[in-house]
């Protein structure tokens, strides 16, 4: 009996530090109990390695995706269901062997059709669900923040560099133009696109730039675009003059992401996660504190709602979290 109460004491002195620890360690805070599924990705993805983590839901599956931004080692692309169970990985021969991969691609989209594209790639749902099953197709390669437009049938990938904005749109993947350089500020800028999101996507929706300041990255623009005039290729310049825009300062851009309803950011000044409504001008609706990124975390969020997915490199986990609202 005193061995037995001996070893139970043994075991509580450790089991009692080490779920302190993690309760510690951990980027949620208590309040934020939705963390729904946990992964280990260190058996998969090499140390040192970098991936960013996308959630794509084509026709017939959903899927959260990551993808190699230093395609040297480890896998290139790693496939997952929604709850983080591993259904596949892709390596750079594996990809080579199907069509030459174009590793400038950093990018996957749920196109306009209801399939994936990841880099120069196209699968079907059916297919990524499908270990080494082939892709249907070799696309033009998706290296830009981009979206799909089911509505319009067209899907568009979006570049800024300095004051200028332009992107290119296709239609089942075939070429149907690239748009004029946009001026962005009527004054003067240095502008790169963090990302872009179809909204509403009716005859009268309208799209979300996000835009980050390259002379000071935390400080994003949301300015949203009518999908006419993007689908019609007459953006007004310049953008900040034509259309209504907000500036949000201190936040994670890497972080920012559209939720269903709304967008999620990770607010350095407060340091919590912040949600903003999709219309402008954008106000803030809610918040939640949260341990302070490091900087390295990667978000995805699922574009319809109801959860997100952070990536910590440095431990090499993933893990997905319900909303909090």
């Amino acid at each position: 009996m005193v061995k037995r109460l001996v070893r139970l004491f043994a075991i509580l002195l450790l089991v009692v530090p080490l779920s302190g620890c993690l309760f510690v360690m951990s980027v949620f805070p208590a309040t934020l109990s939705q963390v729904v599924a946990r992964a280990d990705m260190s058996a998969i993805v090499p140390a040192g390695s970098q991936y960013q983590p996308f959630i794509v839901t084509p026709t017939g599956g959903e899927f959260v995706i990551l993808m190699s931004r230093n395609s040297a080692t480890g896998p290139v692309v790693v496939v997952m269901d929604s709850n983080l169970n591993l259904i596949q990985t892709y390596t750079l021969a594996q990809l080579n062997g199907w069509g030459a991969y174009d590793t400038s691609g950093n990018q996957v989209m749920t196109d306009a059709g209801g399939n994936v594209e990841i880099s120069n790639f196209g699968f079907s749902a059916a297919e990524l669900a499908t270990v080494s099953v082939n892709p249907s197709w070799i696309n033009p390669t998706v290296h830009d923040p981009n979206f799909g437009s089911p509505f319009w049938q067209k899907n568009d990938l979006f570049q800024a560099a300095g004051n200028t904005l332009t992107y290119t749109q296709y239609q089942w993947w075939g070429f149907d133009f690239s748009s004029p350089a946009i001026q962005v500020n009527g004054a003067s800028g240095n502008y790169r696109i963090q990302a872009a999101y179809d909204v509403d996507d009716t005859l009268t929706g309208h799209a979300i730039l996000v835009l980050t300041d390259q002379n000071n990255s935390s400080n994003v623009t949301l300015v949203s675009v009518p999908l006419s005039d993007i689908r019609f290729n007459v953006v007004a310049p310049p953008l900040l003059n034509n259309y209504p825009y907000t500036t949000l300062s201190n936040i994670d851009s890497s972080s920012i992401g559209f939720a269903g309803d709304s967008l999620v950011a990770y607010d350095n000044n407060s340091g919590s996660l912040k949600r903003y409504s999709a219309t402008p001008p954008f106000n803030e609706i809610g918040s939640v504190p949260m341990t302070k990124s490091n900087g390295q975390l990667q978000y995805a969020y699922r574009m319809t709602g109801g959860y997100s997915v952070v990536y910590d490199p440095g431990a090499r986990t993933l893990t997905k979290v319900a909303n909090w609202w």
